[in-house]
């Protein structure tokens, strides 16, 4: 009896101190954001030339409420919530005419304690602006959305620059805003018909918003696979556009039945991506198109009920590309692989290129009303053509628990492992240099082959609009080289939506 009597008061006290604390954290951070932002805009202009020295595509998913589409279970998606409420009810006048302005600022600092390459501290962030507008409120034309999002970005990437590792970045928006003051990451139409059982998309799209992607995975800061797992869209895979970069494309998706889909599409195959400012609408440098299919079950959408997601989907790219690698008889299969990029005479070009993958999360215990309030495990598995890039595999198995503090509901917490797996073609070719005592193609001081990562974070709901998230990797054979020894690095994210 005492002790439920104590733990019950402990509770108690945490929770009215913890309110305090961050009740008073939010009244400054107002005070102070309302005095800087100017001078973050101006300041934005002039890091410009210091920022997005990574490849583009590598961690190129902006904020989660800018880029992440609803949810498409019944049960309700909690109320998107402004750091700055209703902006003196110009907000509500706004969205009664089907205008809806949202703008968004996510930084994520991370600092390696112990391992890979060296230690170090980065820092990265993003500032974007999405409107969107409802045309049946505006004009009267039933079921049409129009969304335009543009991003401006500054910082550099942890893995790359410290740790060694350019394969796995531990911050999700390092990299991918081209250098410059905005850069178009998407602008597109959506048609619903068929009393919505029928959506058709068309414009400058990203796939990974609507194929091999989940809401829950931006929950981590990981760029393993917040938006879409890294091997699907990184290395050369220009159609497998996500984050930052779009390219032409079309999207169709139908609803069989309340709890299943079917959608595909047809995508450019354009390295340009759209170019630095994303405003690169030529289609001069594509040399193909990419047919991505996605097949979903959704049971258990009532309010009460926990709802689970599973899917399947493959894609299928016509471009013609240069392997990475010249095959030669051996008894791995790829002999000697010759470095093709290096060396115009041993290229190889071949047409085509797939990728695969497999998804699931459940929801096991339900904390309230909302889609994602409760217990929920997930798991996937993705299998990419790893002739053209160094990536081969990624599994993945994680949770998030939501709501799970009565006394404070809108916090979250979650635990995911990943497992990845770079291409055979280039462990044989680094094999071959290593052997040679030639310098391994990448940089690196090994040959790269598995690598592990496990993360854990805790979200903490600051106040409307303003999440801060404490992040903890364990980074196992960073760059996939086992002459780096396991990484420790922690951190946080800022998520602030105004």
């Amino acid at each position: 009896m005492f002790n439920a009597v104590s733990k019950y008061f402990c509770m108690r006290f945490l929770a009215f101190w913890s309110g305090m604390f961050l009740s008073h954290l939010c009244l400054i951070v107002r005070i102070l954001t309302g005095i800087l932002v100017g001078a973050a805009m101006g300041f934005s202009l002039i890091t410009q030339a210091y920022a997005q020295s990574e490849t583009p595509g590598l961690g190129s998913m902006p904020s989660r409420s800018l880029t992440q589409p609803p949810d498409p279970t019944i049960p309700p998606i909690a109320p998107r919530e402004h750091f700055f409420g209703h902006w003196g009810g110009i907000r509500p006048s706004l969205e009664h005419h089907g205008i809806e302005l949202i703008a968004g600022y996510l930084s994520e600092t991370m600092g390696n304690v112990t391992g890979g390459r060296g230690r170090g501290i980065a820092y990265a962030d993003n500032r974007g602006i999405e409107l969107k507008i409802d045309w049946n409120k505006l004009a009267g034309w039933k079921g049409l959305t129009t969304r335009a999002i543009v991003i401006n970005r500054a910082g550099r990437s942890l893995s790359s620059t410290v740790m060694g590792d350019s394969l796995y970045p531990v911050q999700e928006i390092a990299g991918g805003g081209g250098n410059v003051a905005a850069h178009l990451s998407m602008l597109y139409a959506e048609q619903l018909l068929l009393k919505k059982r029928v959506s058709i998309a068309v414009g400058r799209l990203q796939v990974a918003t609507d194929f091999a992607s989940s809401p829950i995975y931006c929950e981590f800061v990981s760029n393993a696979f917040c938006g879409v797992p890294t091997p699907l869209s990184a290395g050369d895979r220009p159609a497998f556009t996500n984050g930052a970069a779009a390219n032409w494309g079309g999207r169709i998706r139908g609803r069989p039945t309340p709890e299943t889909y079917v959608e595909t599409g047809v995508f450019e195959s354009n390295s340009a991506r759209g170019g630095r400012t994303g405003l690169q609408f030529s289609t001069a440098t594509a040399n193909g198109m990419m047919i991505p299919v996605e097949i979903g079950w959704e049971p258990g959408g009532g309010n009460n009920e926990r709802p689970g997601h599973y899917k399947i989907g493959a894609y299928y790219d016509s471009a013609r590309t240069n392997t990475l690698y010249r095959d030669l008889p051996s008894d791995e299969g790829y002999g000697l692989p010759v470095p093709s990029n290096n060396n115009p005479a041993t290229q190889k070009t071949i047409r085509g290129r797939s990728g695969f993958w497999i998804m699931a999360d459940q929801m096991l215990l339900r904390r309230g009303p909302y889609a994602r309030e409760g217990l929920i495990v997930f798991a996937g598995f993705t299998l990419s053509d790893d002739r053209f890039s160094p990536y081969r595999s990624l599994g993945f198995v994680g949770m998030v628990d939501r709501a799970f503090w009565p006394a404070r509901r809108r916090d979250s917490y979650g635990f995911a492992v990943y497992y990845a797996q770079q291409s055979r073609g280039l462990k044989a070719l680094q094999k071959a240099e290593q052997a040679a005592g030639q310098p391994l193609t990448g940089g690196v001081p090994g040959p790269q082959g598995d690598e592990v990562i496990i993360e854990a974070e805790y979200t903490i709901h600051a106040c409307e609009g303003l999440a801060i998230e404490p992040d903890l990797q364990v980074v196992v054979h960073p760059g996939g080289v086992r002459q780096y020894g396991t990484a420790l690095v922690l951190g946080f994210r800022t998520n602030l939506s105004f």
